[in-house]
């Protein structure tokens, strides 16, 4: 009995062990899919590794490259059990690098060693391209991808640089796009030596299509004189909640190449579509159509806001006129597509987006708005072809406007540059420049700047060397509680131009104050100076009073003028007794040769008054013309005064230059003044010395009744030529 019931013990104890032995077998099985990237021990225990290393156009593991040439090569990673095994770090790295080669990942990371992590296929993915190292020699690159333990390698001959073969590089210019986004897929064709290579017939396809995406091929697909050809990649909407890769191949006979484009998951908006129609989608150079965009929102109601209009591609030259416009009552938007005058031998086609730019997000927004994700709004595109003509230099005049600010406030003003040139688009110098309104409900007006006249309905200019004529624009106060638009039309012997300018609603009413700013000369030459001053007055014409900030602001600076300490684009001074801030304006040496126009702006901090002045930088003289310099000792500002119970004194040297190079000639004067202010300066007239340096000394006044805070204007002046400096000081006593 005892032999028995022993004998049934070890059996039982026997059959527990195998089950529990059982159980932790089960409880430790697991797909090879689900091992941690990267894990030494998860790989062991599924036998993760490399099943093969292949590359495109090749045999076996031998490849054979010219320099510039790119190959896919490829890392399937199985386990045990031969199945793929995804998020299995792959890491792709040069054992050779003879040629100077690179690697670039799918995901667009270049550099000698790259991780890629492998897709659902267990497949990880590079590309490897040869360098252009010793063209002339036969050499050998060593590429090895290395997944745990297991490791496999390609050998790639990088030819002699004699191979007269056909290179194929294609690019995208965007490779990342949601569904329904277009981008250009560029095909370019050189030989080995990088020659261009035009005429070639490109065949583009989908290798992989995973999203569904459309691929159209541009005009005949041949390579043009830059030995490009051309396709439009329209992301598809297949498989919406991942992101895809799709691969387009471009390909001649000899060549081939690819891009991958990655097709991010579904962001897109809710409920938005837009619609885009043009007239006409066939022109000839120079031919304008409408451009119409229809958009909606979800529950088909007009989409009341902003359309924006722009080129993905613009081979022509083309032009879009306005390119951001607001939908009117029914959700339309329109702009006008001007066909341009580049590549004028060949059939070109122009791509234009349009696309919702006034949006929202979150739950709580969308009754009144178009209602769209973090990710952006709806769009739509459209094809438009101009057609070729012969290669023709067109004669006659082309005039193209432009404006420092095409949105400004009454009152405020910028200038208007009109650029003339001729048929084969060389600037034209001293043409006659007309400018008109052709609309003008703000009750705008001209300034002629040469003459120093504002307030003009017309205006004339003359092109400089590089076919500029330019005119001030101030914007009215006609209709102020509403926004209008001012037309500026330029036009001289067979050519016109326009642009339209907003003037913007008034905003509140300003404080009762009134600035006038004026510059003392208005026009300098390089490195000379001119005096600023802003006058604030109450309206009917008292003056403001002191202590009343007024900042100072270059807002067109075509010379590089500085403001104050020759340092400074904007400054901000206080108003003295007089209600007037000043502050010195040097101009700029950019463009020395030309005639520069510099804006400033005066401003009353936060009431909306202000005032702008031009003031034209002259090229540098080429004789007969001085420039006098002048500096302080000790130097003076509004925040730093000379104060009489310090310093009466204040010395004032005078440099100066003709051409650059200082006057030493005996005999020469220079003349001293007091043109504001008071106080004195003796000597008056001082003979220049060896440097072309003449010294004053200027004398603070004795006031009657103290405290008084002022400033006094001294001016140099010499052969007709003056340039002030400003003193400013302070009486405590």
């Amino acid at each position: 009995m005892v032999k028995s019931s022993s004998t049934k013990f070890m059996r039982l104890l026997g059959l527990l062990i195998s089950l529990l032995l059982l159980f932790f077998i089960n409880a430790c099985s697991n797909d090879a899919e689900s091992v941690e990237s990267g894990t030494e021990a998860g790989a062991a225990a599924y036998g993760v590794h490399i099943d093969s290393f292949t590359a495109s156009s090749c045999e076996g593991d031998s490849c054979a490259a010219y320099a510039g040439q790119s190959i896919i090569m490829t890392a399937s990673v199985t386990d045990s059990a031969d199945i793929p095994v995804n998020n299995a770090d792959v890491t792709f790295h040069f054992t050779t690098n003879a040629s100077g080669a690179s690697l670039k990942s799918i995901g667009g990371t270049t550099g000698q060693r790259i991780k890629v992590t492998t897709d659902k296929a267990g497949q990880a993915k590079i590309v490897y391209k040869a360098g252009d190292n010793s063209t002339t020699m036969e050499l050998e690159d060593v590429v090895s991808a290395t997944c745990h333990d297991s490791k496999m390698a390609v050998i790639v001959a990088r030819v002699a640089g004699g191979y007269q073969g056909l290179i194929m590089s294609v690019t995208a210019d965007q490779d990342s796009l949601k569904a329904g986004e277009n981008t250009i897929i560029r095909a370019k064709v050189t030989n080995a030596t990088g020659a261009i290579i035009g005429g070639q017939a490109v065949t583009f396809t989908m290798l992989e299509n995973k999203s569904g995406a459309m691929l159209t091929t541009l005009g005949t697909g041949m390579t043009d004189a830059n030995g490009e050809a051309t396709a439009i990649y329209k992301a598809g909407s297949a498989n919406p909640t991942k992101s895809v890769q799709d691969t387009v191949q471009a390909a001649i006979t000899g060549a081939a190449g690819a891009a991958v484009i990655t097709r991010v998951a579904n962001t897109a908006i809710v409920g938005c579509r837009i619609t885009l129609t043009a007239d006409k989608t066939a022109l000839d150079q120079g031919q304008s159509t409408i451009i119409r965009a229809t958009a909606l929102n979800g529950d088909g109601k007009p989409y009341t806001g902003n359309i924006r209009f722009e080129f993905l591609t613009n081979v022509s030259g083309s032009t879009l006129s306005p390119s951001d416009v607001k939908t009117n009552s029914n959700g339309v938007a329109t702009t006008i597509y001007k066909a341009g005058t580049e590549s004028q031998n060949l059939n070109v086609e122009d791509i234009i987006k349009a696309s919702a730019t006034q949006c929202c997000t979150g739950d709580s927004c969308c009754a009144e708005t178009l209602c769209c994700s973090e990710a952006g709004c709806c769009m739509e595109t459209i094809i438009l072809t101009r057609s070729a003509q012969d290669a023709v230099t067109p004669t006659g005049y082309r005039i193209t406007m432009t404006a420092g600010k095409t949105s400004i406030k009454a009152g405020e003003s910028t200038l208007i540059t009109a650029k003339v040139t001729d048929g084969a688009n060389t600037p034209v110098k001293d043409r006659v420049v007309s400018f008109s309104f052709i609309s003008r409900p703000s009750g705008a007006t001209l300034s002629d700047i040469d003459a120093g006249t504002s307030g003009l309905i017309t205006a004339t200019g003359v092109t400089d060397a590089s076919g500029e004529a330019i005119v001030g624009y101030t914007a009215g106060s006609g209709s102020s509680t509403t926004e209008v638009q001012d037309i500026v039309q330029a036009s001289t012997t067979g050519a016109l131009g326009a642009i339209i300018l907003t003037r913007t609603a008034a905003e509140p009413a300003p404080s009762g104050r009134v600035l006038t700013l004026t510059a003392s000369p208005s026009s300098v030459y390089p490195n000379s100076m001119s005096e600023l001053t802003a006058k604030v007055t109450l309206t009917g014409g008292t003056s403001a009073g002191a202590g009343i900030e007024v900042t100072f602001t270059i807002e067109q600076n075509q010379s590089g003028a500085t403001l104050g300490s020759g340092t400074l684009t904007q400054v901000t001074e206080s108003t003295d007794g007089n209600g007037e801030a000043k502050v010195t304006y040097i101009a700029g040496n950019a463009d020395p040769t030309l005639t520069r126009m510099d804006s400033i702006k005066a401003s009353v901090a936060g009431t909306g008054v202000s005032d702008t002045v031009f003031i034209t930088r002259l090229p540098t003289p080429s004789a007969g013309n001085y420039i006098i310099t002048l500096t302080q000792d000790p130097a003076t500002s509004a925040g730093e005064r000379v104060q009489y119970h310090e310093s009466r004194f204040v010395n004032i040297k005078a440099t100066v230059t003709l051409n650059g190079v200082a006057v030493t000639e005996p005999g020469q004067y220079i003349t001293f003044s007091i043109s504001t202010g008071d106080g004195t300066v003796t000597p008056m007239s001082v003979e220049l010395d060896g440097n072309g340096e003449a010294e004053t000394t200027f004398e603070l006044p004795i006031v009657a009744v103290p405290p008084r805070i002022d400033s006094t204007v001294v001016r140099a002046e010499f052969e007709g030529v003056s340039a002030p400096t400003y003193i400013y000081w302070a009486v405590w006593y």
